[in-house]
């Protein structure tokens, strides 16, 4: 078994987490009780006492050998760690040569964290005809994490035991966000640079596609005496040309828990949806036949029996799988692959350069005209009736209103949904709402409830319409979690935030991911506006507000301007409706609607 371990808190989390996962009865015990084992350490001199100084590592001792091999000179900047990690792992058995065809060669990360039972499971692939075995690692909050680990520690065995089923359990409330921008039927956000697929079947059940799949143990069919490729680029195809590749697919047979900070790759994160085009973009450039191969595999994670809806969601993974292969051009050969040679010729500059010492919505009309002036009062009459022509009344605007763009879908969902739904909960605080306080329009029994109310205690609804502030928006998140509790599974909960043209949205804000997107159940999120909508409602927002401090003469204006403006919002409106199904944040975004079924 080869393990990478440097950097003195790569170092601490080993022996403090993953080794004592690994000395939990159902894997190393069990692996060394069946096979001859050696675990080789690949990790820093300075490193040497440091580890077997740790009660965890003298345990380990007692099963098995441990060797402790030095990889200094291996040590590159940390924006190169696949070359780090590359070069370790083939430190770790190259010495064996011609007897590496006939050793199963196990592998590690330093920070994945193996449920009990997994080398048991691996056992009897490796006792079968299979050369090379693969399992999934899946991303999980670190710190949100490793207190739980932390206290599942025994302290008497120093082992950490956490059956496959609890361990799913822990990882799915907890899932990294780079996951869940990979998730395909959660239409919230998506990442940049996409190997991943997910489909979320419920809350207890996801389903993955892996570009590639870890490899976790294999034999040779041949000598291998150096790298030539990023590990997980051509190792399958330098290793074992001709043998199939034996998947672990299912958790309840091997699960490891991948830990990763919060923060890791946020700048890559953005509002918008995953499509099979977008994919096929971030893997053409850089995806070998090995990775794709791995890609063929439907992975699942769960924490229940499985649902007998998993068919349909393995369906739905794979039919979005073949149109994204259907779009890549040949994969890239991974000898010679850019990233691995651009990769050398940073390194070998780094080392050369020294670098490895160092307002209410207003009724246009307002307070009545006097009846002393009839004429006048005719004239407010008729501007009334054709504002209201115009631009509708409240929820349900004209297409010549600038919030239209958002107010419409909004109210098509909503009518939509209705027709299978009787009772619902109206969430709302802001005075500034428009469709929440008229919710009684589509459903036969509504509760009125502001955010702070909500306790998730209660009867279940068959519907919630819920309509925010942006700060209230920013803490969704953890209202949802209440929320969801009040409306029956199956049922929907859907949320309109507008930004009314003044508080940008951008397609990477992380704080909008991390804190408003919900991370459990199924939702899909929809973007409306742009520059032209966001700068037609805030004139307006800006002319309203005029109102109250001149009355007449700033209605008058407000009536002719808005006259004026109607035909260019409605040509605004048409083309901003065109963009809308595309997923995509657009400059000077208006509204975010999220449909969330609740699983």
């Amino acid at each position: 078994m080869i393990v990478p371990v440097w950097g003195e808190r790569y170092a601490a989390r080993f022996t403090e987490l993953t080794l004592p996962a690994l000395l939990a009865p159902g894997n190393v015990p069990e692996l060394a009780a069946s096979l001859t084992t050696e675990v080789a350490l690949v990790t820093q001199r300075a490193l040497f006492d440091v580890l077997r100084g740790t009660e965890s590592f003298r345990r380990l001792e007692k099963h098995c050998e441990v060797r402790l091999i030095a990889m200094d000179d291996l040590l590159t900047h940390p924006g190169y760690y696949g070359l780090t990690i590359t070069w370790t792992l083939f430190r770790g058995f190259t010495d064996l040569g011609p007897a590496m065809t006939d050793t199963w060669l196990l592998f590690l990360n330093s920070d994945f964290i193996l449920a009990d039972g997994s080398y048991r499971s691996l056992l009897q692939r490796l006792n079968a005809n299979a050369r090379i075995v693969l399992a999934p690692s899946y991303c999980t909050i670190e710190d949100e994490v490793v207190p739980l680990l932390r206290a599942r520690v025994s302290a008497a065995s120093h082992t950490l035991s956490i059956p496959p089923r609890d361990m799913a359990d822990l990882m799915l409330d907890r899932l990294h966000y780079t996951v869940r921008a990979k998730t395909i039927n959660r239409r919230m956000y998506r990442i940049q640079h996409v190997d991943q697929l997910y489909y979320v079947v419920d809350n207890d059940t996801i389903l993955c596609r892996q570009f590639p799949i870890s490899i976790v143990a294999m034999k040779p069919e041949r000598v291998l005496t150096r790298a030539v490729a990023i590990w997980d680029f051509g190792t399958i195809s330098e290793a074992c040309p001709t043998s199939p590749l034996s998947v672990i697919a299912d958790s309840d047979e091997f699960l490891m828990l991948e830990l990763r900070g919060r923060n890791v790759a946020s700048d890559q994160l953005e509002l918008g949806w995953l499509t099979p085009s977008r994919v096929a973009r971030s893997l053409a450039w850089w995806t070998t036949a090995d990775q794709r191969r791995c890609s063929e595999h439907t992975l699942v994670l769960h924490r229940r029996d499985l649902p007998a809806t998993v068919a349909a969601g393995g369906e739905a993974l794979a039919d979005f799988h073949r149109r994204v292969i259907a779009e890549l051009p040949e994969p890239l050969p991974h000898d010679d692959h850019p990233i691995w040679t651009r990769l050398h010729t940073l390194h070998d500059e780094w080392r050369a350069g020294g670098s490895a010492a160092k307002s209410e919505t207003s009724d246009l009309s307002g307070p009545r005209a006097s009846t002393e002036r009839p004429i006048r009062e005719r004239l407010t009459l008729g501007i009334r009736a054709l504002y209201r022509a115009l631009f509708g009344s409240p929820p349900r605007l004209g297409a010549g209103h600038p919030d239209f763009i958002d107010i419409q879908p909004t109210i098509a969902l909503i009518e939509r949904l209705a027709v299978a739904a009787r009772t619902a909960i109206s969430v709302f605080s802001t005075p500034r709402a428009v469709v929440a306080p008229s919710l009684r329009e589509w459903f036969d029994e509504v509760c009125e409830l502001r955010p702070e109310d909500i306790s998730g205690d209660g009867p279940r609804a068959d519907f919630c319409f819920v309509e925010l502030t942006r700060q209230e928006m920013m803490a969704f998140r953890e209202l949802h979690r209440r929320l969801r509790n009040l409306v029956r599974p199956g049922g929907h909960i859907v949320v309109l935030y507008r930004t009314h043209g003044v508080e940008p949205l951008a397609p990477r804000d992380v704080s909008f991911i991390m804190g408003a997107l919900p991370t459990s159940d199924v939702a899909v999120v929809s973007y409306r506006g742009g520059r032209l909508s966001s700068r037609l409602q805030r004139r307006w927002d800006e002319r309203l507000a005029g109102i109250r401090k001149r009355r007449r003469v700033a209605a008058a204006r407000f009536a002719v301007a808005a006259l004026l403006q109607a035909p260019i919002a409605w040509l605004v409106n048409r083309a901003a409706q065109r963009h809308a199904s595309s997923g995509e944040v657009p400059p000077g975004c208006t509204s975010v609607l999220i449909d969330i079924t609740v699983v």
